[in-house]
């Protein structure tokens, strides 16, 4: 797997209150076959969020998105480290974006 770090939508110079992070399966769309279960988030020190998708049959897209907006004090900032967890059917991968 590989992830897209978090792609900037807000105008505002040090905060992410929009935001979009990408999960890409970097092989070929067969090897997906049999994978049940997506589950990929992000954590900060202060915020963090995630979600799951199910797969009953092979996944026609490789890139697989979680969007949202934070408000206020709980904005993403420019300087945060940001945690990327990706769980797939019983295996994990997680690494850090700056």
């Amino acid at each position: 797997m590989m992830t897209h770090p978090f792609k900037k939508k807000s105008t505002e110079a040090l905060s992410y209150t929009d935001y979009e992070l990408r999960v890409t399966f970097k092989g070929k769309s067969k090897e997906l076959e049999g994978v049940n279960t997506l589950e990929y988030g992000y954590e900060t020190d202060l915020i963090g969020a995630s979600t799951e998708q199910r797969f009953p049959d092979l996944p026609e897209n490789k890139t697989f998105s979680l969007k949202g907006q934070e408000t206020g004090e709980t904005a993403i900032e420019k300087d945060d480290k940001i945690l990327i967890t990706i769980r797939w059917d019983g295996q994990e991968e997680s690494f850090t974006v700056d």
